[in-house]
């Protein structure tokens, strides 16, 4: 994908809200460090491969999450709760 059309997919807001976010980024090297460093150091620096994965939340599903009628299983998967009937 050329420059110019990151830029206006970006600016159409085509591309996803976590593109440029250091910590997605940062985290996942971190992973491919943690996999491979004889490999991967080199290229990411110093970086601590025990760093966790950061994974990012859509604003729907954080809005969706944060809404009253949501609750939180036990599995940790945030459902919507009916109404009885």
């Amino acid at each position: 994908m050329s420059c110019s059309v990151q830029i206006s997919s970006a600016t159409l807001g085509l591309l996803p809200a976590w593109l440029g976010d250091e910590r997605v980024h940062a985290s996942h090297r971190a992973a491919l460090v943690g996999k491979d460093a004889a490999h991967y150091a080199s290229r990411f620096g110093n970086i601590d491969p025990d760093l966790p994965y950061f994974w990012p939340v859509r604003a729907a599903d954080r809005r969706r999450s944060e809404a009253p009628d949501a609750a939180l299983t036990d599995a940790g998967v945030r459902h919507r709760m009916r109404p009885n009937g």
